[in-house]
């Protein structure tokens, strides 16, 4: 029985290594995305091509494997006077986008930014937005009075998260929603709290609707944005940059509000549109 265990493990270990070592040839090509028109005939079938059928089949078990293959901080996190210069310019419900630490998962991402959050805000904030009375929010009353001002996909589910899941990255993008009264604001934290513990999309497919990445929390929560979806890696996504693009272009929505990263050893620089336009990924025409 013992060898039968051995050799299952062995066989794991190896169809581990293989899809590691097919996902690692594809990062050269990994910033190569399409408009959702452009995908190959057999997605638009509807069938599934192999790229993402290996995902589905080993995604799972390999998820934790690959999220532990990083460094073990971003660049940001210990920048002299960053954190109070963050709280100070976050507003409640702001979209931001970052590029994570150095990460395998990262290399894999089609997009220079490849995590989105939203920031709550404070207890009093929310609480002047009535926000906390709501029945979607006040279940998760003890996770926000206990610091965790994040809400984000990532790990294994939609979760709270506390303020160094914003800081520990290399670079952040603070975008901002136009239309911010207490009626819209109640309405986008009832819709955000109702996903809390959906399931992780790490098959990064938007066409499952049983698991949402991080940015295919946003499109939902934010319809009003135009999310498109493009065609990446074998499945039909939803790519970060997009989102940046959306307030870069002057979308009466959406604008970017600050563009933080790092400047000198212990310092960092800030600036606006036009520096998170010139970093932005772009689709392809045709696939």
């Amino acid at each position: 029985m013992a060898e039968g265990v051995q050799h299952r493990l062995r066989r794991g270990a190896a169809a581990l290594a293989a899809l590691l070592a097919l996902l690692l040839a594809g990062c050269a090509t990994q910033k190569v995305y399409f408009e959702e028109d452009a995908a190959p005939a057999y997605a638009r079938e509807g069938r599934t091509g192999p790229l993402l059928a290996l995902t589905q089949a080993f995604g799972g078990a390999l998820s934790p494997v690959v999220r532990n293959l990083a460094a073990p901080h971003g660049e940001l996190i210990y920048r002299d006077g960053l954190a109070g210069y963050l709280q100070s310019e976050l507003r409640p419900l702001d979209i931001v986008l970052v590029r994570s630490r150095p990460a395998l998962t990262r290399a894999l991402i089609t997009s220079h930014f490849t995590h989105a959050i939203v920031w709550l805000g404070t207890e009093d904030e929310m609480r002047r937005a009535g926000a906390l009375s709501l029945p979607q929010v006040r279940p998760f009353a003890g996770a926000l009075a206990a610091g965790r001002p994040v809400l984000e996909s990532a790990g294994n589910a939609v979760r709270l998260s506390p303020f160094s899941e914003l800081i520990d990255v290399d670079e952040i993008v603070i975008l901002r929603l136009r239309n911010r009264d207490a009626r819209w604001q109640r309405a986008k934290y009832a819709a955000l709290f109702a996903y809390l513990g959906t399931p992780f999309d790490y098959n990064f497919d938007v066409r499952d609707d049983t698991r949402l990445t991080c940015a295919e929390l946003i499109a939902l929560v934010f319809p009003e944005l135009g999310i498109p979806v493009r065609f990446a890696r074998g499945r039909y996504a939803i790519i970060p940059d997009d989102i940046a693009r959306i307030a870069v272009d002057g979308s009466p929505h959406i604008s970017v509000r600050r563009y933080i990263w790092p400047d000198t050893a212990q310092g960092y620089a800030s600036g606006g549109r036009s520096e998170v336009g010139a970093v932005l990924t772009a689709p392809q025409p045709s696939g």
